[in-house]
C-alpha cells in the first residue's frame, strides 16, 4: 500500500506540475500579448507623430517657398525703384540746365480767352531751427506781381503731399497755395503745385 501512496502523491505532484506549468504558459502568453500590443500602440503613436511632423515641414516648406517669391517680387521692386530714381535724377537734372524755377504764394487769378493773368507773392526758404518745420517762408526781393501765363502751360496739383496730378485751368480755379513756378527764357512754362509740411 506504501507504494500505492507513493504512486498517488507522485501523480498528484505531477498533475499540480503540468496544470502549474500551464498556467504559467498562459501568464507568459498574456505578457507578451499585452507587450506585443503596448509596442504596437508605440508603434502607431511614433507613426502619428512622423506624419504630423512631415505635414509640418511640408508646412514650413510651402511657407519657405512663398518667402522666396515675395523675396524675388521685393528685388524686382528694388530694381525698378532703383530705375525709375535714376530717371527722376536725369530728368531733374535736365529740368534745372534747361529751366529755372521760382517758388511764390499764389494770391489771386484771372482767366481771360487766351491767358490768364496770376497775382503771386515770390517767396524764399530760410532755415528757422525754431520753425516746426525747420524753416519758414519769407517774401523775395521780387516780391508780389501779376504776370500773364499762356492757357497751353501745363499744371500739376497736389492730390495729397505724395502725389501730383494734371489740371486743367478750370480745375486749377479754386487752388490757393504753394506754387514753383518753371521758367525758360522770362517765360512760365510749367507749374506745379508745392507740399510744405
Amino acid at each position: 500500500m506504501g507504494n500505492k501512496k507513493y504512486s498517488l502523491l507522485f501523480r498528484c505532484f505531477l498533475t499540480t506540475l503540468i496544470v502549474a506549468g500551464c498556467t504559467n504558459e498562459e501568464n507568459t502568453m498574456s505578457r507578451l500579448d499585452n507587450e506585443d500590443g503596448n509596442t504596437i500602440s508605440k508603434l502607431e503613436q511614433t507613426l502619428q507623430d512622423q506624419q504630423e511632423t512631415i505635414v509640418d515641414h511640408e508646412n514650413k516648406l510651402t511657407a519657405l517657398d512663398e518667402w522666396e517669391q515675395v523675396m524675388n517680387e521685393l528685388s524686382l521692386l528694388k530694381e525698378s525703384t532703383y530705375y525709375l530714381q535714376n530717371r527722376l535724377d536725369l530728368q531733374e537734372a535736365v529740368i534745372n540746365e534747361t529751366t529755372n524755377y521760382k517758388t511764390a504764394i499764389l494770391n489771386s487769378f484771372d482767366i481771360n480767352e487766351e491767358s490768364f493773368v496770376i497775382n503771386i507773392t515770390y517767396t524764399n526758404k530760410l532755415i528757422d531751427e525754431d520753425a516746426p518745420n525747420g524753416y519758414r517762408l519769407i517774401e523775395s526781393t521780387e516780391g508780389t506781381k501779376e504776370i500773364s501765363i499762356k492757357k497751353d502751360v501745363p499744371i500739376w496739383m497736389l492730390e495729397n503731399p505724395g502725389e501730383s496730378v494734371q489740371v486743367t485751368w478750370e480745375e486749377f480755379a479754386p487752388m490757393s497755395g504753394f506754387l514753383k513756378l518753371y521758367e525758360k527764357d522770362g517765360e512760365v512754362v510749367f507749374i506745379s503745385e508745392i507740399y510744405l509740411p
